[in-house]
Order: structure tokens, then sequence, then C-alpha cells
């Protein structure tokens, strides 16, 4: 008679072979879950390092930028500077000349009316004398 063999009375080392089996593919599952987890967060970790180091050259250039501009401006500054204190000089030269002519002038003035002072009194003088 032929024996018949059942599977369900397996042997115990074969229970424990499948356990550890079972064990392993959850432990490698779990590493492999683990280390797809440590690869993500490295890349998100890269992700933020190359942004933050993207912020600072573009902060870096822009500082540059506005450095460029504050040199600019001062430049500007002096060179403004520098036209208005040729202006006030310009200006203290006019006015001094402004003065000056105005002082002519007034003399002259003075002079012409001296003149014609005498001239009037000259003449007064004068025409009793045509008068004989």
């Amino acid at each position: 008679m032929p024996m018949s063999v059942s599977f369900s009375a397996a042997p115990s080392h074969f229970n424990c072979s499948r356990k550890l089996i079972l064990r392993a593919d959850k432990l490698s599952t779990k590493c492999l879950l683990d280390r797809c987890y440590d690869v993500v967060n490295y890349a998100a970790h890269l992700t933020t390092t190359i942004d933050i180091a993207q912020f600072r050259s573009d902060d870096k250039r822009r500082l540059r930028l506005l450095e460029e501009e504050l040199r600019m401006a001062k430049e500007a500054t002096v060179r403004l500077h520098d036209d208005l204190m040729r202006a006030e000089e310009r200006r203290q030269r006019h006015q001094d000349d402004l003065d000056r002519v105005k002082n002519t002038l007034n003399e002259s003035e003075s002079r012409r009316l001296c003149l014609q002072n005498q001239y009037d009194s000259a003449q007064t003088e004068v025409r009793p004398l045509t008068c004989i």
C-alpha cells in the first residue's frame, strides 16, 4: 500500500525555515524601505542645499550689483558736488562783477549829476550875460 504524504503535517524545521524566510523578507523589505527613505531625505537635503547655494549665489550677485550702484552713486555725488562748487564760484564772480558795475554806475550817475549841476549853474550864469 502506498504511503500518502500529507503537507499539513510538515516537519517543524520546515516551519522554522519558512518563518525565517518571511522574517528575512520583512527585514529586507524594511531595510529597503529605510534605505529608500534615507535616499529621499538625502535628495531633499541636497535640493535644499542647492537652493541655499543658489540663493547665496543670487545674493552675492545682487550684492555685487548693489556695490556697483553705490560706487557709481558716489562718483556721481562727487561730480555733482564739484559742479556745484564751480557753479557757486561762478555765481560769486558774477555777483562781484555785478557789484562793481553797480558801483561804477552809481559813481557815473553821481558824476553826471554833478556835471549836470555844474552845467545848469554855468547856464544860469551865462544867460544873464547873453542878454546884455
